[in-house]
């Protein structure tokens, strides 16, 4: 439609050279027949006779003719060329590869070849000629003036040169799908206008993410065989280290138990027969046992503090190795079964809401016509119950865990969104979350939002996250429909 209507145009455009023959030739003819009627009519009145004045006459209009049908071709010749130009022009437009279009610069689209039309999904009855060019955004913005619009986006600057290449930017479709491209923008001077290439690059994208995940999975798997062997060199002689350490942990009860004793004993001695005339031989020794008395209490409360502090690290080593071989599992085919994320989504927050409520206050907003997905209980709900403890370690003091589900709209997945009021997330840090070992907590492995990362993929879902410092944080998860 697009060739059809510049065709025509083209066309009548062309139509100006042949006007201009036709006038050039009219104009050379009335000049040609005044100069014959002064110049001949002249010398046939007072030289020629009749016969010869009619002669010339004839003669000067043959001559007219001939030169107004040479003017006429020529110009017929060269509207022919020009057609031909132009035609070839945009039949090349409309078999290049990537998406074109000329914009003024009021932002009106003045042409777009069949390729950004197929690029868009539009149907044949929808045209993009005279259309505003913010019809084809996925944000809200004034194209009115579009070279201001285009330097805005970094699309075009007139600082150098007026050309900008591969510029990734979005465009939306007539289904209201967001479409990744590389655009470059130049300025026609010539024609006072703005060509627009777009490449697609959706496919490259997926390709990337594509690759992406099969290096993840095969570092994980490499991973879990590491952390397998690791995990058992460990975990062995950890096992003999906590049996043994509970057992001195009761030999050493046992023997608070005799300090208690001998405490009260010192201190009965002390009171009743310190200055008895019999025992005064023994007053200084036991000055020496109540001093020494004193030093077993200082040692005592040491003691304890470093059983306390040995547990708090044999826990934690215990964490470690777990969470690093849940980490590296998650690479393996986990069973699915079809179940309603709703009822996933109650079970982990059931086991936390009685801990908190005194201090956070929890919302849900769940979708009753959630369709069933396919997914493993056991890990989704490992999932949520992560979300969800970060979120209240988040919070200081009171606040609020808001707890959504829904269906998108446009891709008709299954969407968790776990909303909370912590303090959120420092910037740089937004794209670090999810790696490995990354953490801000003192006492974090760094393994937590990993693992849940690990479960996502393995359910081909997607998980982001939207953060903003001292006002919360909202994680969300969206998860295929079930094909």
């Amino acid at each position: 439609m697009g060739l059809r209507i510049l065709e025509e145009t083209t066309l009548k455009a062309s139509n100006h050279p042949y006007l201009i023959g036709i006038v050039l030739s009219l104009a050379l003819f009335i000049l040609w027949q005044i100069s014959d009627f002064i110049v001949f009519g002249y010398l046939a009145a007072n030289y020629l006779s009749d016969l010869q004045e009619i002669l010339v006459i004839l003669r000067g209009l043959a001559n007219a003719i001939v030169i107004a049908f040479i003017i006429v071709g020529f110009s017929l010749f060269i509207t022919r060329v020009e057609n031909i130009k132009q035609i070839d022009r945009l039949t090349i437009m409309n078999n290049m590869h990537d998406g074109l279009l000329e914009v003024g610069k009021n932002g009106k689209i003045l042409f777009a070849n069949d390729q950004i039309k197929s690029l868009l999904q539009l149907p044949e009855s929808i045209e993009l000629e005279n259309k505003s060019f913010d019809f084809l955004l996925p944000f809200e913005s004034d194209t009115s003036d579009f070279e201001e619009f285009l330097s805005k986006n970094n699309l075009l600057s007139f600082e150098l040169k007026p050309i900008t290449r591969n510029k990734e930017f979005s465009l939306k479709s007539f289904n209201s799908e967001i479409i990744p491209v590389l655009a470059s923008a130049t300025f026609l001077k010539n024609t006072n206008r703005f060509l627009l290439v777009f490449t697609d690059i959706k496919e490259l994208r997926n390709a990337q993410d594509q690759i992406r995940y099969l290096m993840h999975i095969e570092k994980v798997s490499a991973l879990g065989h590491l952390v397998s062997g690791i995990g058992h060199e460990i975990n062995n002689p950890l096992s003999f280290l906590i049996n043994d350490f509970d057992r001195l942990e009761n030999h050493i009860e046992k023997i608070f138990d005799i300090f208690t004793i001998y405490e009260s004993c010192v201190s009965s001695f002390e009171k009743n027969y310190k200055n008895h005339p019999e025992f005064s031989e023994f007053n200084n020794k036991i000055e020496n046992i109540i001093r020494l008395n004193k030093k077993l209490v200082d040692i005592r409360e040491d003691i304890n503090e470093i059983v306390s502090n040995q547990h708090v690290g044999l826990k934690k080593i215990t964490n470690v190795v777990k969470d690093l071989r849940e980490y590296s599992s998650m690479g393996s085919v986990s069973k699915k079964d079809l179940h309603q994320l709703n009822d996933i989504i109650m079970l982990p927050l059931s086991l936390v809401k009685e801990q908190f409520v005194d201090r956070i206050k929890f919302e849900t907003s769940l979708d009753p016509n959630l369709p069933e997905v396919l997914i493993n209980p056991d890990r989704m709900t490992q999932v949520v119950m992560n979300i969800v403890l970060n979120s209240i370690q988040a919070i200081k003091g009171s606040g609020i865990i808001k707890i959504k589900t829904y269906v998108e709209e446009k891709t008709l997945m299954t969407c968790l969104e776990i909303h909370d009021t912590g303090s959120g997330i420092k910037e740089e840090d937004l794209t670090k979350i999810f790696e490995p070992y990354f953490t801000t907590k003192r006492d974090g492995t760094g393994l937590g939002l990993g693992i849940v990362k690990n479960i996502i993929d393995d359910h081909k879902g997607t998980i982001s996250v939207r953060s903003d410092q001292n006002k919360g944080t909202t994680m969300i998860i969206k998860l295929p429909k079930n094909t």
